[in-house]
């Protein structure tokens, strides 16, 4: 179809932005552009390229003398949630984040099933966030109804954890911005 047609166009055009701006790096062999391309489909060139500067930022401060994959991946969380944060957490914390995100990737895996979970951390991150859950879902320039009630649904079940885990009057603020992502999906 024109819509298939499109979206492989857009991943080859990405796996060929990040192949242009690895011409000037030094990479390990098993970098894979192509599964990079795969897993950035709302980037844009300058993001590409901004993914593999600080790739290679990470490369240099472990000591190596080329950019593998999980500086890759670390790069990729860095952009997308900032830096990881040391904070000493109480136990409790740890907790209800551990369960707000197992819930969220619980959920994806459940009832958005074309969705690939990347990664689920109880970190924090520089961009304020206690922990994410991150989803790789796939390439398509259209969302049925289903589907988006489907995304809703998992916006929405961190605090459901969270109302299990504490009971509804102890439930926290770790969900404001799922509930402000649910709120522009149902728009």
């Amino acid at each position: 179809t024109e819509t298939k047609i499109y979206l492989d166009l857009k991943l080859r055009e990405r796996e060929m932005i990040l192949s242009v701006h690895a011409r000037s790096k030094p990479m390990d062999p098993t970098v894979d552009l192509a599964g990079i391309a795969a897993q950035t489909a709302l980037f844009s060139g300058a993001k590409l390229e901004g993914l593999l500067n600080e790739a290679a930022i990470l490369a240099v401060k472990r000591g190596g003398s080329a950019i593998c994959q999980q500086d890759i991946n670390t790069a990729m969380d860095t952009l997308l949630f900032g830096q990881e944060q040391t904070l000493a957490r109480r136990q409790q914390e740890r907790e209800v984040t551990a369960a707000h995100e197992a819930a969220h990737a619980l959920a994806t895996v459940l009832l958005l099933p074309e969705s690939r979970i990347r990664k689920v951390s109880i970190i924090p991150t520089g961009k304020g966030a206690a922990g994410y859950s991150m989803a790789i879902p796939p390439e398509k320039l259209f969302h049925r109804k289903q589907e988006l009630l489907n995304h809703i649904a998992v916006s929405l079940i961190g605090r459901e954890a969270e109302m299990l885990l504490l009971g509804s009057d102890h439930v926290t603020n770790g969900a404001a911005n799922d509930i402000e992502k649910a709120a522009l999906l149902a728009q």
